[in-house]
């Protein structure tokens, strides 16, 4: 029974911190090319104010939310979950390399 606990418990910490890479990337990715939320917002067809409720976790982040992110950001909708993503997208933008 402990076991179970322990493993749905691990599965549950991972969870969350792929969640909070997303939301880590999605102001990494905002901040890297100079952008306010609203420009953002614009993009993804959300208020600058959710955009920050993702961003800060105060909003769950939905599936359906990861592509459109990703591609007003340039970048594959996995990437978000990448430690990585900033630098994987500016190699991207500077050798003129397709998603």
């Amino acid at each position: 029974m402990l076991a179970a606990v322990t493993v749905q418990a691990r599965a549950a910490a991972a969870g969350h911190r792929a969640e909070d890479q997303v939301r880590a990337n999605l102001r990494a990715l905002r901040l890297a090319r100079g952008w306010s939320r609203d420009p953002v917002g614009t993009l993804v067809a959300l208020a600058g104010s959710t955009v920050s409720a993702h961003e800060s976790g105060y909003r769950k982040l939905r599936a359906d939310h990861l592509p459109v992110y990703a591609a007003a950001f340039g970048v594959r909708p996995a990437e978000l979950f990448d430690p990585r993503a900033v630098e994987l997208a500016a190699l991207r933008a500077a050798f003129g390399a397709t998603r």
